[in-house]
């Protein structure tokens, strides 16, 4: 990965929902470039409790989101803004859900020591081939977060949470999708518990490259994944995700496999994945 030379919490980011005064942590992800990140669609689609704050469909959001990096573990902290989020929508007429993997274009908020303020240019490597069933994998995110305001209508506050980081085997792959509800798009099975709070963080491949976003977990000690390759074909600013590692602003193995199918009378393109085009040793 390319942030090698750093602590690899130091690229993994917490996010928080902002409204009426009042920040609610909502998730984590991870940054992939400047000024960019990758996180689970869902975070940003519902970063509330619905039971106190419903967003309707096709509703403009009417909250902010900042995205909080901590440095070395330390209670020192980067903030960002969350200028704007990128999802890519189904490419089924059937399946209405989006892939569960979105990009965030990041604004620096506020400034910090000149020492700390080198962690904003660390990122990570990707891989957006599908891995394969037995690959070992690291998940990392924040769980239990806490953000304690020292008064509302400001971003003079403490911030906690748990380093969470979790290993396990993938033991199955759902290619095109795991099913037409919750989980419509190509994801992975993996044997062990991904803890509330992770969703959005980074899955990391036996290469040190990130394979997965943490999309789902359960109660039964299994959890899913959300491949990567949908990604490139989501619209960044005006940049496809394809184009964006084809000129070296994301770093991703396998993008040469992705293809992208523009379709007279349809609004979005379609993307798939060619595996014979892979180049080996691949995982």
């Amino acid at each position: 990965m390319t942030a090698r030379k750093t602590d690899v919490w130091n690229c993994i980011l917490s996010l928080a929902a902002f409204k009426d005064g009042h920040l609610y942590p909502c998730g984590s992800a991870f940054l992939v470039g400047r000024y960019l990140a990758m996180t689970a669609t869902h975070i940003l689609e519902q970063p509330f409790d619905q039971r106190t704050y419903n967003i309707k469909h096709g509703e403009d959001p009417d909250f902010g989101v900042i995205a909080i990096q901590i440095v070395n573990r330390r209670r020192e902290t980067l903030l960002w803004k969350v200028k704007s989020m990128y999802s890519c929508p189904s490419m089924s007429e059937i399946h209405e859900r989006s892939f569960d993997v979105a990009f965030l274009n990041l604004e620096p908020f506020a400034s910090s020591e000149e020492a700390n303020e080198n962690f904003r240019w660390w990122f990570f490597e990707l891989n957006v081939a599908p891995p394969k069933i037995g690959t070992k994998i690291t998940a990392y995110g924040f769980t239990n977060p806490r953000i304690d305001q020292n008064e509302p209508i400001s971003f003079n506050f403490s911030f906690r949470a748990k380093f969470h980081r979790v290993e396990g085997t993938i033991t199955d792959l759902h290619i095109p999708v795991r099913d037409s509800g919750v989980m419509a798009f190509p994801c992975f099975q993996v044997d062990q518990q991904f803890e509330p709070g992770m969703s959005g963080g980074p899955i990391f491949n036996e290469r040190d490259q990130i394979c997965g976003v943490v999309s789902r977990g359960s109660d039964f000690g299994i959890s899913w994944g959300s491949i990567i390759w949908p990604a490139l074909a989501i619209n960044v600013n005006g940049k496809m995700g394809l184009d964006l590692a084809k000129d070296g602003k994301i770093r991703a193995c396998n993008f040469h496999c992705v293809k992208i199918h523009y379709e007279d009378g349809k609004k979005f393109p379609s993307v798939s994945f060619d595996p014979n085009l892979q180049k080996r040793p691949y995982f």
